[in-house]
């Protein structure tokens, strides 16, 4: 074969490889059912990207509590779907996705023939009740679309949305069927949970309506607009609760035909005619201000067009979205990483209406500025470690509109604090930390453009409001005490770190009093740290650490989801630090090497229930956040090839395309935006520097396509099962012998390319300087 011929073949092949990458259509490796089942807590069903919207069948409603006792059932259920449940109740408007404890649920529709029923009725009774049985052989879910054959009913259920709107299409057999609006139903619900809920019939195709719930949510108002697509026919309700006062509304007979329904336990039906053979279209618009908003969202997002114009429309929305990156690797590790790249963009959520009025913290409706978006759902414990890092490099622009969201929250806060989880316009404070700080401290150091004084006004805020979770014992003894909160030990490594991201965002802006404060501040988790165990252990206010101490329990021990041996690798902003105070590098292995292999005692997570054997690698738990960066820890040490190992133990073993597929919750992103990094290669160990420590890619190649117009590609070609391990890298043609890139490296554009082998490359030890950042030098 002469120079010329293998040149072109060469092109050819280039040019058919990047061919066949940009025409595949990357929503059809998307599978919202990965998470369903038991532990990810993930919902199936439609959403646009960041869209205040979320319609997707519920499965069945345990309450939260009965009379204040708290049901554990309820648990299973914050998505409100559960994979093996044999029946859906419905279909409701928003849900979380992924998190530990929940709410929503809102505005529950459910189609259905025969006999009016208005209670849901029971799952070993389907007939009891509205609810139907289905099957997975007639259940199909894709990015922006899900579809269901509801037996019982012989009704085809289809389902899609835009930002605000949710979108559905039902199929019914018969001549006559119903529509039930479900106005009491709610995830994690209990006796009381709503507190007011309004129906009108403003005419013969449009309703409106609203409520109002006291949840995680504490006031949380759901405004809404409900087109149909036929006339309604017949339509009434009922109303549960018994009114002490009724006043001179006694005059109507409220449960038949009249256009104004209300109440705390409101369910209502309406009646349609199908003599023609066309399906039911129903268009619901959400707003958090008022009706009107809520019909002025629908007007703007889905006027003259059908189901399935919406369908197409979201769906090239998403496949927009996931361009973003463009992987070389087989089809499961792509359907993998797809769908975890699907679920970084569901939360946070659009909060506001097309014509830019939102709900703040103070429940006072504003205006948005011109260009800007308020967003919602900030589950910052979670998502600061590697969620929002990664908008930070894919999704510059709406990080920006995060941000600036937890600044409105900070201006509108009596408290003068970010937000610590928040959502639909309440704090519900919910974990620890104020983590906020290194959401915007992380978003400074990439260069996001957002108003950096009043950042640092609000992070410093933040971190002085004394009676919040022993700030005021934090500034007072340098920790928080054990006699004040059963997670000391673990809030003060926390806030340790936040303070750490408050001198970086303050050496940012020259501010060097505040440098030398929050730093020292910085420092801070070293007052919690045993020197005779070497471990992180709670102290009490006189300065005596705990006794009868457990370093393998995660209850009454100091720590919040982890035990000692979890959150003594919680130091992301001074490893070298850590690792003198473990006793060295030797040592620092040792413990590293031992967290993966232990046997951890079934006694110690099997009454856990956001934690599951299938989660454990160990005493390593995937399945909380705290653990997330420690793999990546070896990096530090004179046997940095470990890191390549477990990484891809971690990735192969804890994320499958299947119903049970996490290990853990998914908790707004976060579980996902671990696997993004790590499949990439790199990851943000300590969010608020501009560095991303080196792993071992899971994709032989992947391109990121940047909002500026560059493109960034890893390339691993040997990368094989066996080849996991990093023989060289080089960066832009030349050799790279530094232990992390920068994000200057990859906004630049360029090309990171990893040499693989199927041994570990034991030479390839980092030196001071070519180690990622630490405090302490």
């Amino acid at each position: 074969m002469n120079k010329t011929f293998k040149i072109i073949v060469a092109t050819c092949f280039v040019f058919c490889f990047k061919t066949a990458m940009s025409q595949e259509k990357l929503i059809d490796y998307v599978n919202p059912m990965v998470g369903s089942k038991s532990m990810g807590h993930t919902f199936p069903g439609a959403c646009s990207p960041f869209g205040l919207v979320q319609l997707s069948p519920d499965t069945e409603m345990i309450p939260h509590n009965i009379d204040g006792k708290y049901q554990a059932g309820s648990y299973r259920y914050c998505a409100g779907y559960q994979y093996d449940d044999l029946t859906i109740v419905g279909f409701s408007h928003t849900h979380f996705n992924g998190t530990g404890h929940s709410d929503l649920g809102d505005i529950l529709i459910m189609p259905t023939t025969g006999n009016v029923q208005l209670d849901m009725g029971m799952a070993d009774d389907p007939g009891s009740g509205y609810r139907s049985r289905f099957s997975h052989n007639h259940e199909h879910a894709e990015a922006g679309y899900y579809s269901v054959l509801l037996d019982d009913y012989n009704i085809k259920a289809e389902l899609t949305a835009t930002e605000r709107t949710g979108v559905h299409r039902y199929t019914y057999p018969k001549d006559e069927g119903h529509i039930i609006l479900d106005l009491a139903y709610g995830i994690y619900n209990y006796d009381g949970k709503v507190l007011m809920a309004n129906l009108r019939v403003e005419d013969e195709y449009t309703l409106t309506g609203y409520r109002i719930t006291r949840g995680w949510s504490r006031m949380n108002y759901t405004y809404f607009a409900v087109k149909f697509s036929k006339p309604i026919k017949n339509y009434g309700c009922k109303n549960d609760e018994k009114p002490k006062y009724t006043g001179w509304w006694r005059k109507f007979k409220m449960e038949d035909n009249f256009p104004e329904m209300f109440g705390t336990k409101l369910t209502a039906f309406f009646t349609f005619d199908f003599e023609d053979g066309k399906p039911l279209e129903i268009k619901v618009a959400l707003s958090p201000i008022d009706c009107l908003g809520a019909l002025n969202n629908m007007e703007a997002e889905t006027a003259g067009k059908n189901f399935d114009q919406l369908k197409q429309e979201v769906q090239n929305k998403w496949e927009k979205e996931l361009s973003v990156a463009r992987i070389n690797a087989n089809e499961e590790r792509k359907k993998v990483f797809y769908t975890a790249l699907y679920r970084t963009m569901i939360n946070p959520s659009i909060y506001q209406d097309i014509d830019g009025r939102y709900r703040g913290i103070d429940h006072n409706i504003h205006n948005a500025e011109k260009g800007s978006t308020n967003y919602t759902v900030f589950s910052v414990w979670d998502t600061y470690r590697a969620e929002h890092p990664l908008m930070n490099i894919i999704k510059r622009e709406h990080s920006k509109q995060f941000v600036n969201s937890m600044l409105n929250h900070y201006r509108q806060s009596v408290h003068g604090m970010l937000p610590i989880w928040s959502h639909m316009g309440n704090e519900n404070w919910c974990m620890i930390g104020y983590h906020s700080v290194s959401v915007i401290s992380d978003a400074i150091a990439k260069d996001i453009d957002i108003d950096k004084e009043l950042a640092l006004k609000a992070c410093t805020s933040s971190a002085n409001v004394n009676y919040y979770d022993g700030i005021g014992e934090y500034v007072k003894y340098g920790y928080v005490t054990s006699d004040y909160n059963g997670s000391s030990a673990s809030i003060t490594m926390e806030y340790a770190y936040d303070d750490w991201t408050i001198a970086a965002l303050a050496q940012r802006l020259g501010k060097t009093p505040v440098v030398e404060e929050y730093n020292k501040r910085a420092y801070n988790y070293k007052n919690v740290f045993d020197p005779g165990l070497q471990f992180a252990r709670p102290k009490d206010k006189n300065g005596q650490f705990k006794t009868s101490f457990d370093l393998l329990d995660t209850h009454g021990q100091g720590f919040i989801e982890g035990n000692s041996w979890n959150y003594s690798f919680y130091v992301p902003h001074d490893i070298s630090g850590l690792i003198k105070l473990m006793g060295g590098d030797k040592r620092f292995v040792q413990r590293l090497d031992s967290l993966f292999t232990m046997t951890l005692p079934a006694k110690y997570f099997e009454s856990t229930e956001d934690i599951s054997e299938e989660g454990l690698m160990g005493n390593y738990v995937h399945g909380n956040e705290p653990s997330h960066h420690v793999a990546y820890l070896y990096a530090w040490t004179s046997e940095p090839w470990k890191a390549q190992y477990r990484l891809h133990e971690i990735m192969n073993k804890m994320y499958k395309n299947k119903p049970d597929g996490l290990c853990g919750n998914d908790d707004c992103g976060q579980m996902s935006a671990w696997y993004v990094f790590s499949s990439m290669g790199f990851y943000p160990v300590c969010p608020g520097t501009d560095q991303y420590v080196l792993g071992s890619p899971n994709a032989t190649q992947t391109v990121l396509n940047l909002e500026n117009g560059k493109t960034f590609t890893i390339n691993a070609p040997k990368l094989t099962d066996k080849n996991i391990y990093v023989k060289s890298v080089m960066l832009n043609g030349k050799p790279y012998t530094k232990a992390y890139i920068t994000h200057n490296d990859i906004m630049n554009s360029g090309e990171l390319l990893f040499e693989m082998s199927d041994k570990p490359n034991k030479k390839r030890i980092f030196t001071d300087n070519d180690k990622p950042y630490s405090l302490t030098k």
